[in-house]
């Protein structure tokens, strides 16, 4: 198949590259960020094109002869989205509807969204893709409006379209800032041997998912019949902050909890285990142990 990764240079993105292309597949990527290098530079299923999907004509030729989309452009920061909620409304918003636009033109057979678990509200058992939702951030609100344009267009104008609702995706990155989560801030912490910061009483619960696992979770989306739906892409466990203190080791260090932080959240995944045949299968410890080898 012909695939086009929006924002295919970015941490998960990446990833999804190496694995389309291992299956045989012909791998476009677009991205705003410009590259001097790419390991799959010269590759021949591989293409690259720099473009802002907020420029709808530029991106727009992209799209001929194309099967498949996977849509992760996106601004992701929480913190910078109260700074610049106007920059997460075009980004998340427009540039979401300039691909719909595109893929419909384009008749796209299938449209798959990276969204997020970030407008689940708390609950103190596993979420299901039924919960309801809750806006924290214009990080969260804009995305979640992205999903609703893709169901939308899914609805309206039968564009099949699957959206995978990501919870803490953990692994390694070529490109560090590409994101930051509180795995990637302990390791470095162990590395400069620096305590470990635990907010609050560090009994927040996450559901830490490796990048092998979600990206192959993309994939079985792209190939399954299923359309206009939505599924959550987790592990289905919840690990605490201290939990996860203890398995990298090292000292800690106490600070004042954040405001609004959720406490707990984890993901319920039967529905994408039954439909997806979704099955994560890869260990936090021993993936903790390998991205530490890895990062230094």
């Amino acid at each position: 198949m012909n695939i086009l990764i929006t924002g295919g240079l970015g941490f998960i993105g990446s990833h999804l590259v190496k694995l389309l292309i291992n299956e045989g597949h012909k791998v476009y990527v677009i991205d705003k960020k410009a590259i001097d290098f790419h390991p799959l530079e010269g590759t021949q299923n591989f293409k690259f094109f720099q473009a802002d999907i907020l420029n709808i004509e530029m991106i727009d030729p992209y799209f001929a002869h194309i099967d498949i989309v996977f849509h992760f452009a996106a601004k992701i920061d929480v913190m910078e989205s109260f700074q610049y909620p106007q920059e997460y409304y075009l980004t998340n918003c427009v540039g979401t509807y300039n691909i719909l636009k595109c893929c419909l033109k384009h008749k796209i057979k299938k449209v798959i969204y990276a969204s997020s678990c970030c407008y689940y509200r708390e609950v103190e058992t596993a979420i299901t893709e039924k919960e309801d939702i809750c806006f924290r951030h214009s990080y969260a609100f804009t995305k979640f409006l992205g999903e609703q344009l893709l169901l939308h267009f899914g609805e309206i104008y039968h564009l099949p379209v699957i959206s995978l609702r990501l919870f803490n995706v953990y692994g390694y990155s070529r490109t560090p800032q590409s994101y930051s989560n509180v795995i990637r801030i302990f390791l470095e912490k162990k590395r400069n041997n620096q305590p470990l910061p635990i907010e609050g009483d560090g009994e927040q619960t996450r559901d830490f998912i490796h990048v092998n696992d979600v990206v192959k979770a993309f994939y079985q989306a792209a190939i399954s019949p299923h359309e206009g739906e939505i599924f959550n892409i987790g592990t289905g466990k919840p690990t605490s902050i201290n939990e996860l203190a203890a398995i990298i080791g090292g000292k800690i260090s106490h600070h004042s909890q954040r405001k609004n932080e959720i406490q707990k959240i984890y993901a319920e995944i039967s529905k994408s285990q039954q439909l997806l045949n979704f099955v994560p299968s890869l260990s936090l410890k021993e993936e903790i142990d390998a991205l530490y080898e890895k990062m230094f």
